[in-house]
């Protein structure tokens, strides 16, 4: 059993905007452009055709497709994965959810997996929670591979991390479907204040959005008044979430807000010590 279990390989079908026909982030996560009969085997689709962003316009079910057995044909994770146009042969199921939380870092967009299945047996493995499927695809290119490889590299040795996992378990929640938008937001000031907060002290307003303004200027070049702006409206806006239940603000500043958190998940990968209070209270006290 041990032996049959080591060589099993897992493949889930996903939705990317590349030329490449085939790239690997590690030896066990390999990426290849989805042919027809792959689209057939594992989408149960045929005559599938694209718009210019790689969106799914038209195409034949076959019977057992899985936007013909849902009750609602038109949920968006139905029509995305039916949109898949890659294909991520992997290890394990596990292996597979490190490699979408990498490409959910790797940049904004509705590139998920959702359904994989087990090549040597009928089994459907699904990605839970499905992610919110909007936007365009991740473009990956060359350059970008190495990208997506050290992300993935880092989570793998970030395995025993349980405050990274913690992290991870919210940001993939928030990213999920038929999350209300105040929810979402709300799971996503939390996982900054994870990061820029670790200990509870005074004036917390005040250190998170200082704390924001100075990493971000230093890693990305942002202006700190601005950004500092924007953690205040981040932090004020998840105040009145969370005691009002609702914000006049949330729709401006939830982009700013999702973003950021992306773009610090992935410094946090690279180096947990960025995050300690002595580290951030001594990069406010430099600059």
């Amino acid at each position: 059993m041990a032996d049959n279990e080591s060589t099993s390989k897992y493949e889930f079908p996903f939705r990317l905007r590349s030329e490449l026909t085939e790239f690997s982030v590690s030896d066990d996560l390999h990426v290849t452009r989805m042919s027809k009969e792959d689209k057939k085997r594992l989408l149960h689709i045929e005559n599938a055709e694209y718009d210019k962003k790689g969106r799914l316009c038209s195409f034949t079910a076959l019977s057992d497709c899985i936007m013909s057995n849902m009750f609602d044909p038109h949920l968006d994770q139905n029509d995305a994965f039916c949109s898949s146009n890659y294909i991520l042969t992997t290890s394990s199921p596990e292996r597979a959810k490190d490699f979408n939380f990498a490409i959910k870092l790797a940049g904004d967009s509705c590139s998920a997996l959702y359904i994989g299945y087990k090549t040597d047996t009928p089994a459907t493995y699904y990605i839970n929670p499905p992610s919110y499927f909007q936007g365009d695809a991740l473009i990956v290119e060359e350059k970008d591979v190495e990208n997506i490889s050290n992300i993935v590299e880092q989570i793998t040795l970030s395995q025993s991390d349980k405050k990274l996992k913690t992290m991870k378990e919210i940001y993939m929640h928030a990213l999920s479907m038929q999350r209300r938008k105040e929810s979402r937001f709300i799971e996503i000031a939390i996982i900054l204040e994870m990061l820029l907060l670790p200990s509870q002290s005074a004036e917390l307003a005040y250190r998170f959005s200082l704390r924001l303004a100075k990493l971000l200027n230093k890693q990305t070049g942002e202006p700190i008044d601005m950004t500092f702006s924007h953690a205040k409206s981040i932090y004020n806006t998840r105040s009145k979430l969370v005691h009002n239940g609702n914000d006049k603000k949330l729709e401006a500043i939830s982009p700013i807000a999702y973003n950021y958190v992306r773009v610090l998940l992935s410094l946090y990968l690279e180096d947990k010590n960025k995050f300690t209070d002595d580290a951030l209270d001594q990069l406010c006290l430099n600059q």
